[in-house]
């Protein structure tokens, strides 16, 4: 639990919060650039979605980790050393996804695009695992579980909805498809949690 000393800790939440919010966008589109893009130049389309690359959202990413540092080095708070790897983690996914941005003419193979989508995932993964311990809580419950595969699907969804806005068919109708398929797995996923937390009796899950 936390105590009143560790409320302080909402604040690199809240900027993580932010971030993730803001950056969701590039996060869905690299993950599902290697999927719905079928050749280079598709490829090329899709990695020039993650432009300008490095915008006012990395601002909140870097005010979260400065602020962990600083509450971490003050001794008072119940910050695990633990928190720092994830937040590595953050900062090398970004600068990943900036590499791409800029250099799509390399990025655009294949393996590489893969690469950025696998760093992506991880990145998503460390940023539910961040929070959790700067929440002080298990990343091993339902809930977490859920809340790191609402997360995934969210940054999906609105990925491809911006691709599918911003390229044309048919790597736009890809984009679209994406976007349909995955608003049908958050709906069937919230119907297995609230049905389980119905059944269940509102008990924890």
């Amino acid at each position: 639990m936390m105590d009143s000393t560790d409320y302080i800790l909402f604040v690199p939440m809240f900027f993580l919060a932010i971030y993730l919010w803001l950056e969701s966008q590039d996060f869905g589109v690299a993950i599902v650039a290697p999927m719905v893009a079928q050749n280079e130049e598709e490829r090329k389309t899709a990695l020039n979605l993650l432009k300008p690359g490095l915008d006012g959202n990395e601002a909140w990413a870097f005010l979260c980790a400065g602020v962990t540092g600083a509450l971490f080095s003050n001794g008072r708070f119940n910050i695990p050393e633990s928190t720092f790897w994830p937040l590595g983690i953050i900062l090398t996914g970004m600068i990943v996804r900036l590499a791409a941005a800029f250099w799509g003419n390399i990025f655009q193979q294949p393996l590489l695009l893969r690469g950025v989508r696998f760093i992506t995932i991880i990145n998503v993964i460390s940023a539910e695992v961040l929070a959790l311990e700067l929440a002080n809580r298990d990343l091993f419950t339902t809930k977490s579980v859920f809340g790191l595969i609402w997360l995934f699907m969210s940054c999906i969804q609105v990925g491809a909805i911006y691709g599918a806005c911003k390229t044309a068919n048919p790597l736009g109708e890809r984009f679209r498809a994406t976007f349909l398929v995955t608003n049908i797995l958050s709906l069937m996923a919230f119907i297995v949690v609230f049905g389980a937390w119905y059944v269940l009796g509102n008990r924890e899950i």
